[in-house]
């Protein structure tokens, strides 16, 4: 998830523990480290602290922009 926040121009502002913070702009996310997998509900969650929609994501992984 983080990596994938990155493509859509988010940066990792700290890294604590077991969490990462990204920043674009005004928006704030955290997100988990590491490579574990995220429940459906988590991801669109964090996608939603994001500012990044259902549909938007569903596209960009149509794109092979979330690997």
């Amino acid at each position: 998830m983080a990596r994938y926040l990155q493509r859509k121009g988010f940066v990792i502002t700290q890294r604590k523990g077991s969490h990462m913070t990204l920043r674009d702009g005004g928006l704030v996310t955290v997100v988990p480290a590491g490579n574990k997998k995220l429940r459906i509900k988590a991801q669109f969650s964090i996608l939603l602290y994001a500012g990044i929609d259902k549909e938007e994501f569903i596209d960009d992984y149509e794109h092979d922009l979330v690997k």
